[in-house]
């Protein structure tokens, strides 16, 4: 029996709000649209005029050195790269035989590859310094980094109409998301971090568990969201519990287990850039590199961190609040989904809570919950759609 099946286009009795059902292309067109219009804003604020300053700052810092280092440098020693751009070593992490390390993860240097390769191109032809630092490369990296968001933002759409929620609500979900919560600060004035990448990639896996199961793609997809911002693994089994729920069942067996096996090892082929990194860096595979103390299981600011006028999740974007609401009305099959959603909010809750700085630094809102908005936007279109519409 595969693990695949059929996705179509969710079809719906009744007339969205706007009283006709909306074309893909047209949805699409609109959402690019208001983040050009965002984007030309922020312009006007004056946030494209250094795009280097997008990345000479805070993490930015951390996630961009793998691109000069390992592309150009064909090291792993960070220390001079840390210098560059932070001017001391308030970042050096030393590994065991006292090298400067990483606490970062290399997965957004991975998918910025591309835009720092060409960047390099224009740098050389261009009579640019080509060494990794110059306009060119943060240019290309900050733009590429706002074309995955942007990306990320359609895939949510098609996420929200995964579950039977008509086009135009799916649109105004996803708007919601772009104008209402903590994502629009990491498009454009901070876009060079590991967040808009988190959120884009935990929407693309969870649109390919919808779409075709618990497949080598989908499980792989998963691994890479986990190698952008190490949280997101808690999301991998949860997630598949509910496909599996949803299709098949409370029950599990044998074939079961057998027929997920090219998931699991795919999960895991996305996650093995970090761990062989990690291994050559730190002598082991799996660590905290932030070093002792950084977590604390018995940290448990549960109120604060949803709460708390200092970047509380609530607070600063009741959003959230709102959507949570629309997940409860998820009925049905649809209800495996609601419970796992729920319990990843749970773990993602507690794992922040745990962290030292569970406020979240000079976080806008809190960052941390990033990577839980295009599972939370599928609340959003629930609850919009039970707004009292015109019957077709």
């Amino acid at each position: 029996m595969s693990t695949t099946f059929e996705y179509t286009s969710p079809k719906t009795s009744r007339v969205g709000l706007l009283g006709r059902e909306l074309g893909q292309r047209s949805a699409d067109g609109i959402l690019v649209a208001a983040c050009l219009v965002l984007g030309a804003w922020y312009g006007v604020l004056g946030y494209h005029e250094d795009p280097a300053s997008r990345i000479r700052g805070s993490d930015s810092i951390g996630y961009y050195i793998y691109l000069p280092s390992i592309l150009l440098q064909g090291d792993i020693d960070f220390a001079n790269d840390f210098r560059r751009l932070a001017g001391e070593d308030v970042f050096l992490f030393p590994t065991p035989d006292g090298r400067a390390g990483n606490p970062y993860s290399i997965g957004p240097a991975i998918f910025w590859s591309p835009f720092f390769l060409l960047g390099h191109l224009s740098a050389i032809t261009s009579g640019y310094a080509s060494n990794g630092y110059s306009a060119p490369y943060f240019f290309l990296v900050y733009w590429g980094n706002v074309l995955y968001i942007i990306a990320g933002l359609l895939i949510t759409f098609r996420l929200i109409r995964s579950f039977d929620t008509p086009s135009d609500v799916a649109l105004l979900a996803t708007l919601s998301i772009l104008l209402a919560t903590q994502l629009t600060y990491y498009i454009f004035p901070k876009s060079a971090t590991s967040h808009g990448l988190s959120f884009t990639l935990v929407a693309t896996f969870a649109l390919a568990l919808r779409r075709e199961g618990l497949t080598w793609r989908s499980g792989l997809l998963g691994g890479l969201s986990a190698l952008i911002r190490w949280q997101n693994l808690l999301f991998v089994p949860v997630l598949a519990a509910a496909v599996h729920v949803s299709r098949s069942g409370h029950r599990f067996s044998g074939s079961d287990a057998r027929r997920y096996v090219p998931f699991v090892l795919s999960v895991l082929g996305g996650l093995l850039p970090q761990l062989i990194l990690w291994q050559a860096l730190y002598w082991r595979p799996f660590l905290i590199p932030q070093l002792e103390g950084y977590v604390d299981l018995t940290r448990l600011p549960v109120i604060q961190v949803l709460l708390s006028a200092q970047h509380g999740l609530i607070t600063w974007h009741p959003w959230w609040l709102l959507a949570g609401i629309g997940l409860w009305f998820l009925s049905g099959k649809q209800k495996a989904w609601a419970i796992a959603i729920g319990v990843v909010f749970l773990l993602q809750l507690y794992l922040n809570g745990t962290v030292r700085d569970w406020w979240g630094t000079w976080s806008f809102g809190h960052h941390r919950f990033v990577n839980l908005i295009p599972l939370f936007g599928v609340g959003a279109g629930i609850l919009i759609s039970r707004i009292p519409q015109r019957q077709a």
